[in-house]
């Protein structure tokens, strides 16, 4: 959808829809700043409880979704520049970055083998369909390549790529640094490529609460593997168009 079709039913409606997001954005991070709530209420990353919160607004009031959305579809124009904004750990950490290079491209092996391997063979002995499994397979990766992968691969079900990505970033951001703790995982290193690699740009953000080390290695190994995995992507479309 181009800025033209979101501004279509003008100005009011895209910005109501734009303040809407962020004043429950900012009310939820607030809340999870509150280390003392009880019931856990504070462990809950502030896009859960964001989307609750809206959901609800718009089930409760005469909003409707449709108009909501215009809001939502123009702030994802600044879905790609966030993105890059992780450039900045990388940067203040670029020393240490490449005294670990060969741990890194270890990491980033492994995390799309077993991303991929995972989704290929739960695919089978649950009897899924190859178109879909093809959405799922980009899981791992930031939502706009992840996107950009599912039409590299001519699948129509772009919905279930974003839904597979946002499920493997809210696992990771609410319980990656537990399961990790649990573990007996404290190296910054160690965390930040296992946040990264699993739960993209969501557990890189979760890792800027804990250390801008983990940061650093979390957004590192989320670029590799965004173009790692586009470019298998690229080979296995170019595969299947030979056959």
């Amino acid at each position: 959808m181009n800025l033209e079709e979101i501004f279509s039913e003008g100005c009011a409606v895209v910005i109501a829809g734009v303040f809407l997001t962020l004043i429950v954005h900012l009310l939820c991070s607030a809340v999870a700043k509150k280390k003392t709530l009880g019931f856990g209420i504070s462990e809950i990353p502030s896009v859960i409880t964001g989307g609750v919160i809206i959901t609800l607004i718009v089930l409760l009031t005469p909003l409707e979704f449709e108009s909501y959305e215009r809001g939502g579809e123009f702030i994802k124009y600044f879905l790609p520049p966030a993105t890059l904004a992780l450039a900045y750990p990388l940067y203040s950490y670029r020393r240490l970055i490449w005294e670990n290079f060969a741990v890194v491209a270890m990491a980033t092996t492994v995390s799309v083998s077993a991303s991929v391997l995972s989704m290929v063979a739960l695919g089978y002995i649950f009897g899924f369909d190859a178109e879909f499994i093809k959405p799922a397979l980009a899981k791992s990766v930031t939502a706009p390549v992840a996107i950009e992968i599912t039409r590299i691969l001519e699948s129509p079900l772009t919905e279930l790529c974003i839904c597979s990505v946002f499920a493997a970033g809210m696992t990771g951001t609410f319980f990656g640094h537990r399961i990790l703790k649990a573990a007996g995982v404290k190296n910054d290193l160690s965390v930040g490529l296992a946040m990264g690699s699993t739960s993209h740009v969501l557990g890189t953000s979760r890792c800027f609460e804990y250390s801008q080390k983990q940061a650093a290695f979390s957004a590192l190994v989320l670029v590799a593997i965004a173009l790692f995995s586009a470019l298998l992507a690229m080979l296995f479309a170019l595969v299947l168009r030979m056959c």
